[in-house]
């Protein structure tokens, strides 16, 4: 008896936290809103168009497209990999627009939607500063280690790598276990400045686990379910 009445307890303790977080999101979506309107009337245009092509919605992609914008603003990088493309290929562009000497790389495994992603951001195929690379989904499954990472070879320094694909689903299954190790293939050449990581709490832990030692880590509260004041959507490391 003493264990079904602590089982609900622990149900409605869940239930509860779930609310708070979701709360507590929504009044950060609201408060850096009303913050700073100007810049979230051009993000909604962006959000807008790219639902209007069929991308999904999610009740977090405005506040994760304005907090991308802010750590553009503070880190400039100057060299940015996109790992799959989307609604931040908008904001990367924007800033690569904005900033003479940035270049941005972007990669897909669907030729689709990276064709749609470069319209999207207005990307001109002539234009040097961007270059738009289709690459296929590896899937390599081992005892030690699931990855789902892109079937690229990069021949270049990047001080920014932003990692949001690929897709980690395997037969309709989202494989949430997955780890996109094209990071680990990167930094054999060069540490990154900055690495950014949209979620992928397993990819998160594996840099962790391999670069700890060399960067400095803030992890999303999404990740952590921190209940926090503007929280934090991204999870960043910057080299120490």
């Amino acid at each position: 008896m003493l264990a079904v009445v602590n089982e609900i307890i622990l149900k409605i303790r869940g239930r509860i936290r779930e609310r708070c977080l979701t709360l507590n999101r929504k009044i950060a979506h609201r408060c850096s809103r009303y913050g700073n309107k100007q810049t979230y009337k051009q993000i909604d245009s962006y959000v807008n168009k790219y639902r209007s092509h069929g991308g999904l919605k999610n009740p977090c992609q405005h506040y994760k497209l304005f907090k991308l914008k802010q750590l553009l603003k503070e880190e400039k990088p100057k060299s940015i990999l996109e790992l799959g493309t989307g609604l931040s290929t908008i904001i990367f562009a924007e800033y690569v627009r904005n900033n003479q000497i940035a270049h941005l790389t972007s990669v897909d495994e669907s030729s689709n939607w990276l064709k749609n992603s470069q319209e999207l951001a207005g990307i001109d195929s002539s234009d040097d500063r961007f270059c738009m690379i289709q690459a296929n989904r590896l899937i390599i499954n081992d005892s030690a280690l699931k990855q789902i990472k892109y079937d690229a070879t990069f021949e270049k320094d990047f001080d920014c790598v932003f990692i949001d694909g690929p897709n980690s689903e395997i037969d309709g299954v989202k494989n949430k276990d997955a780890v996109n190790t094209n990071i680990f293939d990167i930094i054999e050449r060069k540490l990154p400045r900055l690495i950014i990581v949209d979620i992928r709490r397993s990819t998160v832990e594996e840099i962790i686990k391999r670069l700890g030692d060399k960067y400095d880590v803030l992890i999303s509260d999404v990740i952590t379910n921190r209940i926090c004041f503007g929280y934090r959507y991204f999870t960043v490391f910057r080299l120490k």
